[in-house]
């Protein structure tokens, strides 16, 4: 059996509208417990209220890497790993492939 385990953790919270101080410290116990299994945690989605919040009532994030979009927390963590997300050269598609419509690009 092949062990496998997560390198890094995404924690989105695009999503979230207000934090309090139990969701911050929820938010580092797991963290913490990342930390533990060896991985690295990024918290993505932060926007500058729940920033604002967050130093507020004094949460200290600094141990987390943190990205404004889940986009780029997951080309974050394609870099952390050497890797990154290439396009598909349209000659090698199949008629159908070539065809289908193609994600947005930045």
């Amino acid at each position: 059996m092949v062990a496998m385990r997560a390198r890094i953790i995404i924690i989105d919270v695009t999503g979230v509208d207000a934090v309090d101080v139990a969701v911050a410290e929820a938010l580092l116990r797991l963290t913490s417990a990342v930390s533990l299994l060896g991985s690295r945690a990024v918290l993505a989605g932060i926007r500058a209220e729940l920033a604002a919040t967050l130093v507020r009532i004094g949460v200290d994030l600094s141990g987390m890497a943190s990205c404004a979009t889940l986009q780029s927390a997951i080309e974050w963590a394609l870099a952390e790993r050497g890797l990154s997300i290439q396009p598909l050269a349209t000659a090698r598609l199949s008629p159908a492939a070539a065809a289908a419509p193609r994600s947005l690009k930045r």
